[in-house]
């Protein structure tokens, strides 16, 4: 907790894949996630955003850009799919700022 806000840190499995995650913002806007480490070569990435409240479903968003075969032909995949966020507050644990890069929530 930061000034009564909550950081939630979380990393991102095929971050190749994974181009942009957005947090809903309380005026109805969305904001892009702070990106605050990255491996490439385990093809990760680790994220962050601040929220007031744990209490509350937090919409999001988030683009994804790939590849699939069809009909044995590379076919180009690109969406914006709607999240939502919902914590688990009996399984978060509280870390000390120096512990919070080290803190993940995996997203799957």
């Amino acid at each position: 907790m930061k000034k009564n806000k909550y950081i939630v840190t979380f990393t991102t499995e095929s971050a190749h894949q994974v181009k942009a995650i957005q947090i809903q913002k309380s005026d109805g806007s969305y904001e892009d996630v702070k990106t605050i480490g990255e491996n490439q070569e385990l093809k990760e990435r680790i994220v962050q955003f601040e929220v007031q409240s744990l209490e509350n479903e937090l919409k999001g968003k988030v683009f994804i850009e790939t590849q699939y075969v069809k009909d044995g032909v590379l076919v180009p995949y690109k969406a914006t799919h709607d999240i939502r966020y919902v914590f688990d507050k009996s399984s978060i644990r509280f870390l000390s700022f120096q512990k919070l890069k080290r803190a993940t929530i995996h997203w799957i």
